[in-house]
């Protein structure tokens, strides 16, 4: 149960990690100029980086950025600051489960519902130990 479990378990963390790095990238790269802003600073030399937040194309700047987060937040009307921490929610791709049952099936020669009866009683498994640790 527990070598199957892992498996599958690693399999859909990394299909999760996939996930997230392409919503990060679409929401940083493609949706949004955050990426462009941030170098302008970067560019600054260190020395001339005080006078750089004393300046006009700082404020700007800041105005910017500030748009920019309100868009991502999705409070673009908003008369709030926007928050520094966005949040992206992501899922992995519909179907992620049943391939990675059919692929720990094929590999170990079990049926599907074998691996899907041990996926879930390693999940449940993991839950119970996370229990047990909160209890001490």
């Amino acid at each position: 149960m527990l070598k199957i479990g892992q498996e599958c378990e690693t399999l859909f963390r990394a299909e999760e990690k996939k996930a997230l790095d392409r919503a990060k990238d679409h929401a940083f790269n493609a949706d949004s100029e955050l990426k462009h802003l941030w170098r302008t600073p970067a560019r600054i030399p260190v020395s001339k980086r005080r006078e750089f937040l004393k300046s006009d194309l700082y404020s700007h700047h800041k105005e910017n950025i500030e748009a920019e987060l309100k868009f991502l937040d999705g409070n673009i009307f908003s008369d709030n600051s926007p928050p520094r921490i966005v949040r992206i929610r992501c899922k992995p791709p519909r179907g992620t489960r049943k391939k990675i049952i059919a692929q720990i099936a094929n590999e170990h020669g079990l049926k599907l519902n074998q691996v899907d009866n041990l996926w879930q009683a390693y999940r449940r498994f993991e839950r119970f130990q996370k229990r047990i640790k909160l209890d001490f």
